[in-house]
């Protein structure tokens, strides 16, 4: 009799608790978000050209693990350009203009000559431009801005890198991107680019 009213117990103790668990709120779900409304990225695109932020999932060797035309990882873009920066204007002097002894003097913390940035305003389209930074092209003297020179390069090597990489089937590298900040879209080629490689490289390490 003992061992039955136990057992009659022990149940209605069960049941107490499975009555109670189901009166506690429940932890909400977080709502799946589409890959491509959770951070929309913005696409730039001009006549010829646009901006594609791809995600930067890399396999072997840094390449890309799909079959996507590619740009760089934000970070590593990012890493170049830091060290262009610093190779091209050690002073930090937004002011600066180099080249004095050439026809297209060279500016700001980027030191971007005029065809440079001609290529860039071409790229782009006067609507885009109008649209990115209120109107429809910019200047030398814009260069002197570290936004907008940061900007100039790295949609002129964006641009570059993709045309490189159909050019040669290869995904361009960090020596790459820098040799044609120097030497222009065939500036990966160029043996004048070696010095100002030799610099970038330094400031990489």
């Amino acid at each position: 009799m003992r061992t039955a009213f136990n057992w009659f117990a022990f149940f209605m103790v069960c049941v107490a608790v499975v009555a109670v668990y189901g009166t506690l709120p429940r932890p909400q779900a977080e709502a799946d978000v589409p890959l491509d409304e959770a951070e929309p990225k913005p696409k730039l695109s001009g006549r010829n050209f646009a901006v594609l932020p791809l995600p930067c999932v890399l396999g072997p060797e840094g390449v890309y693990a799909n079959n996507f035309d590619t740009v760089p990882c934000d970070d590593e873009l990012d890493e170049v350009l830091d060290a262009i920066r610093i190779v091209e204007n050690r002073s930090g002097d937004p002011e600066a203009v180099g080249d004095q002894h050439l026809k297209h003097k060279a500016y700001g913390l980027y030191q971007i000559r005029q065809p440079y940035l001609d290529d860039v305003n071409n790229i782009v389209g006067s609507d885009k431009m109008q649209e990115k930074w209120g109107k429809s092209k910019l200047t030398t003297e814009d260069m002197k801005d570290e936004d907008k020179a940061r900007w100039v390069a790295r949609t002129y090597l964006e641009h570059y890198g993709k045309f490189y990489a159909k050019k040669t089937g290869k995904q361009p590298s960090k020596e790459v991107y820098a040799r044609m900040h120097n030497g222009g879209p065939y500036g990966w080629r160029k043996s004048a680019t070696n010095d100002y490689i030799a610099k970038i490289m330094k400031e990489l390490r």
